[in-house]
């Protein structure tokens, strides 16, 4: 829902956790942030079900098979 309108989404929705401005500073590393990005998931009732995905992990994977396709079908119509 966005300004009051549903809209159909050609992929799933991953939701992420990004670090914060205060992290960034403190130098808090990636693995860290991951490591409290997936326990924010797991831990709230809200997303407890949905916990395998979300993150910024299962997002990258996913973009990564869309990519795939993307290639493979371009790469396809050039050789036809």
């Amino acid at each position: 829902m966005l300004e009051g309108r549903a809209y159909r989404l050609k992929y799933p929705w991953v939701g992420v956790v990004n670090r914060s401005q205060a992290d960034i500073n403190k130098n808090v590393d990636m693995i860290a942030a991951r490591r409290r990005e997936r326990e924010y998931f797991s831990n709230t009732p809200e997303y407890k079900h949905l916990a395998h995905r979300m993150g910024s992990e299962h997002l990258a994977k996913m973009l990564s098979k869309v990519k795939k396709k993307k290639t493979i079908y371009s790469y396809k119509a050039l050789i036809v």
